[in-house]
C-alpha cells in the first residue's frame, strides 16, 4: 500500500509540473556566484570537484544576460574547483549572451551551450576537450578564442553558427569530429597550426583566406575542398603530403606553389581548379594521382619531375590550356585518359622508359602534330591501347617520330603484346607496314583506323577476333589474307580499302558490313578449295566474285591448271614470254584467265613434286632467295604446307595458293600425262547446290560459274 501511495506521489508531481510549466533539474549543490547567479553544480571524481549542472540560466531572449563561471565554490567550509561544464548545461538558454569559463575547467561537456545566445567565447589554456554539439546552433556566436590546449574538438561543436567569421586551430588539437563546423557559412578566414589538417571546413565556400603555420605537416583529404573564393595559399615548407580532394573545385585559386618536402599528392587534389595557371610537381612525389588536376581548364604549364613514375588516370584530363608537357624519362605508367581532351597540345613526347599507356589517354587532343615516342618498344601503344590524338580531326595527321626526328614507317609490335587496343595507331598516316608477332590475339575497335600510307598487312593465325574500324580507311592496302583463327571482324573494319584480293581460310569466320561495297562488287573473294559453297551460305555471300584456293598441297590435282598467288604479296605469277623470267601483277583483273602464261601445274612423280608452265612448257626452279625462273629440264622443288598456304622451296617469303583456272587444261610431260593444251571450253558452268556440275539450272539454288571467271548465285523460281 505504502508504494502504491510513492507511485501516486509522482504521478501527481509530473502532472503538476506539467500544468504549471515548471521545470525541475537534477543537480547536487547549488551556490552563487559574484554577481548574485545562482549556479547548479553536481560532485564529479569522488565528491573533490565540481561539474556545472543543467539549470534556469536566461532562458528567453527577453531575460539577457552573462554568466561568469568560478574557478572554486565554498560549499559548507570547504572549497572544490570547478573542472568542467557538464552535459547541457545551458542548452536552450537563449538569453544567454556571454559566458566566462575559468581556466579551471577541462571539459566543456556534449550540448552544453546548444541553442544559446552567445556572442563570443573564449576557450582558457586548461580545457582539452569540447563535446559534441558543445556550441551547436549558436546562431549569434560570432568569435571563438581557442587556446593552445584544446586536444579534442567534437561532432558538431561549431555546427550551425553562421555568425563566426574567423576561427584558429591551435597546434594541440588531435582530434575533431564529423560535421564540427558544418554550417558555418560566415567564416572567412581559418588559421592551422595543427599538424594534419582535416577535412573539417569543406564545402564552406565563403572562407576566403587560410594561413598555414609552419607546424603543419600534412594537408588531408577535402580540406578546402570548394573554397572558391580563395585565390592564394601558401604552403610552407613543413607540408610533406597533400590529401585526396584537398584543393578540389577551389574555383578561384589562381597560383599555387607546391613545396619540395611533398612526397605524396592524392587524387583529384586540385580537380577543377578552374584558374590555376601552372604547377610544378616536386622532386619528391613519385606518382600523379588520379584525376589530380583534371579540369584545370587555364592550366598552361605543367612541370613534372624526374622522379615521377606514374601519371595516373585522367590526371590531366580536360586541361583545355595546356600547351605542352614534358613527360620525363622516369615515367613506367600512363593510366587512362590521363591527357584527355587536351586539346591545345600541340607536341608530346613519350620515353623510352614509358612501359603503358592507358585507354583514351590522348584522346580529344586534336592540336598535336608531331608525337615522339620510342623506337624501340611499342608494348605500351599495344597491351594499354594509345588512343588517336586525332580521331576527331579531318584532313590532318599524326606523325610517329622517332629520338632522331625522323618519321617511323615501320613497326614491329614485341613479342609479349596480346592484344592491340582501340586507337592504338589510329591516325598514323605515314606508317606502311605493320609486323605482328604470334602472341597478338585481337585488334582492337579503331587500332589502325586513317592509317593511310599502310601498303601490307599480315594477320598472324593467333588474331581471334579484329575490332569495329580496325584499318578503316587504309588506303594503301590492296590485298589482305584473313587466318583460320579469326573469328569474327568487326563492324568497317576494312571499309574505305581499295581491297582487290581478299583471302579467307575460313568460311566461319563472322563479318558484319566489314567491308565497303565498293569491295564487294569489285574484289575478288577467295576461299578454301572445296567451300566455294559454304561461301555462299555464310557471312561473305555478300561478295559478287568468290572463287576456291588450294592453300595446302592435299588440295591441289595434279590434272588441273592453277593461277599461282603469291600469300605475303598477293600478287599473280606470270610467265612474260621473254626468256625464263616469271613476273607478278596485282590482281586477277591484271591477268587473262585463258592464258596459259598466267597457269601452273603442279604433278607429283616418284614422290618429287616438280612446278610446270603451262604457258612456258618449261619446269620452274626456286632459288635460295626464294624467286622463281623457268628451266628446260625438270628440276624437282620442296613443297610444304605452311601457315599461310603452300610453301615451295624454303622461304617463307615465296607462300602460295592456288586458285583453280578452269579456262586451261592441264597436262604434264610425265608418262601417262598429255602435253597442257588450251581449253576450247568458253562457255559458263552452272553447279547444283550440291556442288555438282549440270546442263541446266534447277528450281531453287544454282551457282554459275560465269567466263570471266566469277560466280553468281541465281535463284529459280
Amino acid at each position: 500500500m505504502k508504494k502504491k501511495n510513492q507511485l501516486w506521489s509522482i504521478t501527481l508531481l509530473i502532472v503538476l509540473l506539467c500544468i504549471t510549466g515548471t521545470k525541475a533539474y537534477a543537480y547536487d549543490i547549488m551556490a552563487t556566484n559574484d554577481d548574485g547567479i545562482t549556479i547548479y553544480y553536481d560532485w564529479t571524481n569522488n565528491h573533490t570537484e565540481l561539474a556545472v549542472s543543467r539549470g534556469e540560466y536566461f532562458i528567453t531572449e527577453e531575460n539577457t544576460g552573462t554568466v561568469a563561471i568560478p574557478e572554486y565554490v565554498t560549499y559548507q567550509d570547504a572549497t572544490y574547483p570547478v573542472t568542467s561544464i557538464g552535459r547541457a548545461a545551458f542548452y536552450s538558454c537563449r538569453g544567454l549572451k556571454g559566458v566566462t569559463i575559468p581556466n579551471s575547467v577541462v571539459t566543456i561537456g556534449e550540448d552544453a551551450f546548444c541553442f544559446t545566445g552567445l556572442e563570443s567565447v573564449i576557450i582558457p589554456n586548461s580545457v582539452t576537450t569540447i563535446g559534441n554539439r558543445a556550441f551547436y546552433i549558436c546562431s549569434d556566436l560570432s568569435s571563438v578564442t581557442m587556446s593552445e590546449s584544446v586536444a579534442t574538438i567534437g561532432g558538431w561543436a561549431f555546427a550551425q553558427c553562421p555568425s563566426i567569421k574567423s576561427i584558429t586551430i591551435p597546434n594541440s588539437i588531435e582530434v575533431i569530429g564529423q560535421c564540427a563546423f558544418q554550417g558555418c557559412d560566415g567564416l572567412k578566414s581559418v588559421t592551422f597550426h595543427c599538424k594534419e589538417i582535416g577535412g573539417w571546413f569543406a564545402g564552406l565556400s565563403n572562407i576566403r583566406e587560410v594561413v598555414i603555420g609552419e607546424e603543419v605537416t600534412a594537408i588531408g583529404g577535402t580540406a578546402f575542398y570548394n573554397f572558391y573564393q580563395m585565390t592564394n595559399v601558401d604552403i610552407p615548407n613543413s607540408v610533406t603530403s597533400i590529401g585526396s580532394r584537398a584543393f578540389k573545385d577551389c574555383k578561384g585559386l589562381t597560383n599555387i606553389v607546391i613545396p619540395g618536402g611533398v612526397t605524396s599528392i592524392g587524387e583529384q587534389a586540385f580537380q577543377d581548379c578552374s584558374q590555376l595557371t601552372s604547377v610544378t610537381i616536386p622532386d619528391g612525389v613519385t606518382s600523379i594521382g588520379k584525376e589530380t588536376f583534371e579540369g584545370c581548364e587555364k592550366l598552361t604549364n605543367a612541370i613534372i619531375s624526374n622522379n615521377v613514375v606514374s601519371i595516373g588516370e585522367r590526371a590531366f584530363a580536360n586541361c583545355s590550356s595546356l600547351t605542352s608537357v614534358v613527360i620525363p624519362p622516369s615515367v613506367t605508367s600512363i593510366d587512362n585518359g590521363a591527357f584527355y581532351f587536351c586539346i591545345s597540345m600541340t607536341s608530346l613526347t613519350i620515353p623510352n622508359s614509358v612501359t603503358s599507356i592507358g585507354e583514351n589517354s590522348f584522346i580529344g587532343c586534336n592540336a598535336i602534330n608531331d608525337l615522339r615516342v620510342p623506337v624501340t618498344d611499342y608494348s605500351a601503344f599495344c597491351n594499354n591501347g594509345f588512343v588517336s590524338l586525332i580521331w576527331q580531326r579531318i584532313g590532318k595527321w599524326i606523325k610517329l617520330i622517332d629520338d632522331e626526328g625522323l618519321e617511323i614507317k615501320d613497326i614491329t609490335i614485341p613479342e609479349d603484346v596480346t592484344h592491340i587496343c582501340a586507337y592504338a595507331f589510329s591516325g598514323c598516316s605515314g606508317l606502311t607496314s605493320v609486323t605482328f608477332p604470334n602472341s597478338v590475339s585481337s585488334i582492337g575497335d579503331n587500332a589502325f583506323w586513317g592509317c593511310s600510307g599502310l601498303t601490307s598487312l599480315s594477320i598472324p593465325n593467333s588474331v581471334s577476333s579484329i575490332g569495329d574500324n580496325a584499318f578503316y580507311q587504309c588506303h594503301g592496302l590492296t590485298s589482305l589474307l584473313i587466318p583460320n583463327s579469326v573469328e569474327a571482324i568487326g563492324y568497317g573494319s576494312f571499309y574505305g580499302c581499295p581491297l582487290k584480293n581478299v583471302v579467307i581460310k575460313s568460311c566461319n569466320t563472322t563479318c558484319n558490313s566489314s567491308f565497303s561495297y565498293n569491295t564487294y562488287e569489285h574484289a575478288t573473294l577467295y576461299v578454301p578449295a572445296g567451300k566455294l559453297m559454304d561461301a555462299f551460305d555464310s557471312d561473305w555471300d555478300v561478295f559478287y566474285d568468290i572463287r576456291e584456293i588450294a592453300l595446302n598441297p592435299s588440295e591441289l590435282s595434279p590434272s588441273s591448271a592453277y593461277l599461282m598467288m603469291n600469300m605475303h604479296d598477293y600478287n599473280f605469277a606470270v610467265y612474260d614470254g621473254v626468256g625464263d623470267k616469271v613476273v607478278s601483277v596485282e590482281s586477277l583483273y591484271d591477268v587473262e584467265e585463258d592464258n596459259p602464261d598466267c597457269s601452273w601445274q603442279i604433278v607429283k612423280e616418284d614422290g618429287k613434286y616438280y612446278l610446270y608452265s603451262i604457258g612456258a612448257h618449261k619446269y620452274a626452279s626456286i632459288t635460295d632467295s626464294g624467286e622463281l625462273f623457268l628451266s628446260s629440264a625438270p628440276i624437282a622443288i620442296n613443297i610444304k604446307e605452311s601457315e599461310n598456304g603452300i610453301l615451295l622451296g624454303d622461304n617463307l617469303e615465296k607462300t602460295w595458293g592456288f586458285v583453280l583456272n578452269e579456262k586451261v587444261q592441264a597436262g604434264s610431260v610425265f608418262v601417262g600425262i598429255e602435253e597442257p593444251s588450251i581449253s576450247d571450253a568458253a562457255q559458263s558452268k552452272i553447279i547444283s547446290l550440291g556442288g555438282c556440275y549440270i546442263n541446266e539450272p534447277l528450281k531453287g539454288v544454282n551457282i554459275i560459274r560465269m567466263n570471266n571467271g566469277k560466280t553468281m548465285k541465281v535463284v529459280v523460281k
